[in-house]
Order: C-alpha cells, then structure tokens, then sequence
C-alpha cells in the first residue's frame, strides 16, 4: 500500500504538472493566432519579409541612444567628476529639454504643467494574509561607474516592502534624482585612463515565509525523501544519494521561498566622447508586486537619469571650468573656452590665496599629513633639500642648482599624486609664497623656470 508521504508527494506532483501545462497554454499564442500575427506584418508590403523583432532581455531597465562627439581633447590633462541627473521623476520647469526627457504625455513624464505623472500605490495585503504568510519584496536599481582608479556605486531608487505580523505593513521607497557629490579624477593626457564603465543593475526578490509556506517545504521534504529515501548510515555507497537529495531539496525550497531577479547593462565610451547629451538610464516596473513582467503591459516607466560628466578643469585648487558660457549668461573667469585660458585664471586664482593650497586636504581628517604641506614635508627629500638650500646660499649658481632641484622634486610629488603640471606649478607658488624658506629661495624661485606655472603666463 502506498504510504501517506508516497501519497502527498504523487499528489504534489500532479498539481504541478497540470499547473505547468496552463501556465503553458496561456502564455503560448495557438498557433493560427501566430499565423494571423505573421501574416498581418507580411501585408505591409508585396512580397517583402515580415521585419525582425528584437527581444529585450532586460525590460526593467534601458538605456536611451545618444549620438556620441569626436573626442573633446578638453578633457586631456584635466579634472572632471561624475554628476547624474534624474529626468522624468521632478518638476522639468528649469533645465532644457534633451533626449534624456520623457515625451509629453507618457506614463512617468513628470510634473510640468498639465501633465502629470502616475504613482505606485501602497496596497495593504490585509491581516489574514499577514497571519499566514510574511512576505518580504524588494527592488534595488543602482549605478556604477568607473573610470582608471575612480570607482563609484550610486542607488537610484529602492523599493521595500515588508509585509507581516510583527511589522505590519512596512513601506520603504528611495529615488535619489540628483548624485553630485563625487570626488575630481584626472583624465590623463595620453588617454591611459579615459575609458568610462557604466553598468546599470537591477536586483529584485520576493520572499514568503509562514504557516503555509512551512505546509509547502513538508510537502517537498516528503517529495524529495520519496526520490532519494535515507540511508541509516552515511557510507561511500549512499553518499552521491544523500548529495542529491540535499540538492533536490535546496532547488525545492528556492522555488517555493523566494523569486529573484537581476539585471546588468554594461556600456564603456571614452570619456572625451561622452558629450554633454551623456548616458541616459530607464527603469521599469511592474504595476503590480505579485507578478514579474511578462508583456510591456505589466511596466510603468519610474524614470529617466543622465549620466555625464562636469564640464573639465584644470586644476583642483580653483573653480574654473573649460566650457562655453550660456548665451544667456554673463560668463566670467569660471568658465573659460580653452584650457590654457582656464589654466591661467586658475593660477591667478590661486596666486592670492597659498595658505589654503598649503591646506587643501587630500586625506580628510589628518591635518597633520593630510594637507599639501603636510604631504611635501613627509617626503624624504624635504629636510635634505632645505639644508641644501641654506648652504647655498653664498654662490649664486649652487642656490640656482639647489633651487631648481627642489621645485623639481615638488612637482614630482604632486605628479605622484595624480595630479597634473598646472597644479604641480600652482603647489610650487604656494610653497614659494606661503612658508618660511631660507635665505633668497623665495626670490630665486620667481626666476628659475623649473618653478614656473605649468602653463606659462602669457
């Protein structure tokens, strides 16, 4: 006779089977729907083939074409720093509009005006669903970005829900419309670091736990102990059949606990032909937590975020940018049209202020070793460089040598830095300007071309 577990295992079985089947049958078209479909598309034109239809194989996420410059050799030798900007998820009142925006009218345009965007509700699954299964659904779409040794991961929305008796209903929703705050990287001037990685991610889960799902894995337990029946002893002889019940029994337990989704797109450009239209992100979700899509149906645009880089500069010590004033904006020395006039408002810049050069800080936190000065006087040529120099200082010529030695080994550290000549030339000023050096150094230092500004002063 059969035995109970024999029997709850072959009834388990069975419904699954037939579930299969219809979940089969729905999603499948019968076959002379597909003909109709096909011949519908062949009536566009006598004699000419249906056209190929592309298959998205991730529909939460997308990515907008943009047409890509010639390089914009702007950003050789210069600083620059990730900013994405949201679109579609905030008021579109005050930017101008690019290929990035939603078209009036679609489902996640944003507010502007008269035309509004759509939400997603926070439905309650009720108290009796609570009592018998805990339901934890979650949703994470991110950015990552990187470019030589800059790497950064930034959220742009989340969704948590977690649904149970000890919590209740428990919402959590994050959309991040504006990322800004991102260090300053080189580009370097050979282009060894000018490839940028994009990749966006999609993560999603939905886990049960609960009475019923406890039903569920004894239901499998029972399932699997029927295939693969225990062994009293674990030997040599029973081993691959106990493995293979472990395995059956994890892939059962996976199934019924939890779904999981992931999603990536990977995209890299050089940065200098990135342009200012940039990257431009999608994300989709479906109108309901129940179901992963199936059909573009089941999808509401969230929103849209442009992914580019600010306007490049030359150097870190000043706000001045590479770029072309607005037409309607007055301009001024932040932003000037080529790199060498940037270079020399930067270091005007900084010429009146060599106490904060002195005491920019590269690491945040150490004041003592973390600052410019702090930097140059831990290296190992500082203390022998100064005594260098106050020896010299009776012969012209030896002060001369001495001199351009030590702005030489200045500039070499701040290269070691990864940074580039004009700021090289710029921590030279402020340390010619802004500490107590022996003797003449200071006037010496005006004269000897191994200190000069990385882009001469017209």
């Amino acid at each position: 006779m059969p035995t109970t577990s024999f029997r709850i295992a072959m009834s388990l079985l069975l419904g699954l089977s037939v579930l299969s089947v219809a979940q089969r049958a729905a999603a499948d078209p019968p076959a002379s729907s597909a003909a109709g479909a096909a011949g519908s598309d062949t009536r566009e034109g006598a004699g000419r083939a249906a056209k190929p239809q592309l298959i998205r194989l991730t529909p939460l996420t997308g990515r907008v074409e943009t047409a890509f410059t010639d390089p914009d050799l702007r950003f050789s030798g210069a600083y620059t720093r990730l900013l994405i900007l949201s679109r579609g998820t905030r008021d579109l009142k005050y930017h101008v509009p690019d290929s990035c925006d939603l078209a009036p009218g679609s489902e996640g345009a944003a507010t502007s005006g008269a035309m509004q965007a759509s939400f997603l509700p926070y439905n309650d699954r009720g108290w009796l669903d609570r009592l018998f299964n805990s339901r934890h659904y979650a949703v994470n779409f991110t950015a990552s970005m990187t470019v030589g040794d800059f790497q950064a991961t930034v959220p742009l929305a989340t969704l948590d829900h977690v649904s149970d008796m000890k919590e209740g209903e428990k919402f959590a929703r994050l959309v991040n419309h504006s990322a800004q705050n991102f260090p300053l990287f080189l580009v370097k001037a050979d282009g060894s670091n000018a490839i940028a990685s994009l990749k966006s991610e999609v993560r999603a889960s939905d886990q049960f736990t609960g009475s019923s799902t406890a039903i569920a894995v004894q239901a499998a337990t029972n399932l699997v102990s029927v295939v693969a029946p225990a062994s009293k002893v674990l030997t040599t002889l029973t081993a691959q059949k106990t493995k293979d019940a472990a395995s059956g029994l994890d892939a059962a337990l996976t199934a019924l606990l939890q779904r999981s989704l992931t999603e990536d797109q990977v995209f890299e450009n050089d940065i200098r032909r990135w342009g200012s239209a940039g990257v431009c992100l999608e994300f989709f979700l479906p109108h309901s937590e129940s179901d992963f899509p199936r059909t573009d149906g089941d999808l509401q645009t969230v929103g849209r975020w442009k992914v580019v880089f600010e306007y490049p500069r030359p150097s870190i010590f000043a706000d001045v940018q590479i770029c072309n004033p607005p037409p309607d904006s007055k301009g001024g020395p932040w932003c000037q049209a080529t790199f060498e006039a940037a270079a020399h408002e930067a270091q005007k810049a900084a010429l009146r202020r060599p106490a904060q050069v002195l005491e920019f800080e590269l690491l945040q936190g150490q004041k003592d070793v973390g600052t410019v000065i702090g930097y140059l006087q831990q290296q190992s040529w500082w203390t022998k460089s100064i005594q260098d120099l106050a020896a010299s200082g009776s012969s012209e010529a030896q002060l001369a040598a001495s001199t351009a030695a030590f702005c030489k080994s200045i500039k070499e550290a701040v290269a070691h830095l990864q940074l580039n000549e004009v700021d090289g030339g710029i921590v030279t000023a402020a340390v010619r300007d802004g500490t107590t050096l022996p003797g003449k150094v200071s006037d010496v230092m005006k004269s000897v071309s191994a200190c000069a500004f990385g882009v001469p002063e017209p």
